[in-house]
């Protein structure tokens, strides 16, 4: 018998039960979060299942081994590692190839510094630097040209 959002004599709050049991307790005894819960319903679940029905523990890649531990042993993100197993990748090939770096894309300047630094030695945002020289002004324009009336300069 499962009955949705009946108020109880006494209550001032609209809840969910499970025959005469709340369905909180009955989340706490069966190991669901009452979050976990709540998403369930929003999902469609019945009450009665997303009470019951245990949550799901870490994916098991080999006995003993979860996602978190290969992605440990890899040196990697357990994001990346979880990814790599969604396309299908062995064990084997997830611990060997390391995680891409993504370089700056715009690189150093001519004198040594980042463009992050320039930028704001210049008082400007990094952004608006990065915007300008990506659209193939000089550096020294880039650097030196005032913002639009309206914008305000960085650090100030």
């Amino acid at each position: 018998m499962c009955e949705n959002s009946d108020r109880r004599p006494g209550d001032t709050k609209v809840r969910h039960w499970i025959g005469d049991l709340r369905a909180a307790d009955v989340c706490r005894r069966n190991g669901v979060s009452v979050k976990a819960f709540f998403a369930r319903l929003r999902r469609g679940w019945s009450v009665e299942r997303a009470a019951t029905e245990p949550m799901r523990t870490a994916r098991r890649i080999t006995p003993g081994q979860t996602t978190r531990d290969l992605a440990a042993l890899a040196g990697i993100s357990r994001s990346a590692a979880a990814t790599r197993l969604r396309y299908g990748w062995s064990v084997e090939r997830i611990v060997a190839q390391p995680v891409k770096r993504r370089p700056n894309r715009l690189g150093r300047l001519p004198d040594g510094r980042t463009v992050a630094e320039a930028a704001r030695a210049a008082g400007i945002k990094p952004g608006t630097l990065g915007y300008r020289l990506r659209r193939g002004w000089p550096l020294d324009r880039a650097l030196n040209e005032p913002l639009l009336p309206g914008r305000k300069r960085s650090g100030s």
